[in-house]
């Protein structure tokens, strides 16, 4: 089996990534499930979202196959500023860097049968993401249960405001500077950092590999 981490650029994968972003998030309690089994936002249309997937067929890529999903949404509002009163120093720090060179990782999920195993690479899904699109400034608002991982693995995150109960589980904000997250690593977990700077894979779809345009509806 190969592990991937690809950008989902055609619509079958869209839509794989829309359903595990549903399914996921549903078994977590997050959120109630829909008629459509896909989690499909106001964010949507501004979002990149990236896939990790363990499969011996590059070209037929499944749900079974999909590890785990993330998703990057480029340009703002950012959840974080419409649901997260942020300290007044982060923000002004935030500020102080363009709004262009900034995004926020949402919809950070795995399948249960793989569980946390699954983060190194959706770290590398969100490190080669920033390179690509040259985001040099990463928000979160993530499930307070991931922040002591977070540490364990030497990831430099930084609190940027109170938790509060949003979508299904009591969350944190996070501001995460690449620069910073990259010397952490180099120092004290260069195992992962070896991980998260390969390079994305590129997957065709299984008909002609080319960019399908038409989702979000």
């Amino acid at each position: 089996m190969t592990i991937c981490v690809f950008e989902a650029t055609t619509e079958e994968h869209l839509n794989l990534a829309a359903a595990c972003h549903h399914d996921w998030y549903v078994q977590a309690r997050y959120i109630d499930p829909n008629p459509t089994g896909k989690y499909i936002d106001e964010w949507s249309k501004n979002s990149k979202y990236l896939l990790v997937t363990e499969s011996s067929n590059r070209h037929n890529v499944t749900k079974n196959d999909v590890v785990g999903m993330v998703r990057l949404i480029l340009s703002p509002p950012f959840p974080i500023h419409l649901h997260f009163d942020l300290w007044p120093q982060e923000s002004a720090e935030i500020n102080q860097i363009p709004v262009e060179d900034q995004c926020e990782i949402s919809a950070l999920s795995w399948a249960p049968k793989h569980g946390t195993k699954a983060l190194p690479y959706l770290y590398r899904a969100i490190r080669q993401g920033a390179i690509k699109w040259h985001k040099t400034l990463l928000f979160a608002c993530l499930d307070t249960n991931i922040i002591p991982i977070f540490k364990r693995q030497r990831l430099s995150v930084h609190i940027c405001g109170d938790k509060k109960f949003y979508m299904g589980s009591d969350t944190i904000p996070l501001i995460m500077k690449t620069s910073e997250m990259l010397d952490s690593l180099s120092e004290k977990n260069p195992k992962l950092l070896e991980i998260v700077e390969q390079e994305l894979d590129i997957v065709p779809s299984k008909r002609s590999g080319r960019p399908i345009q038409r989702w979000p509806p």
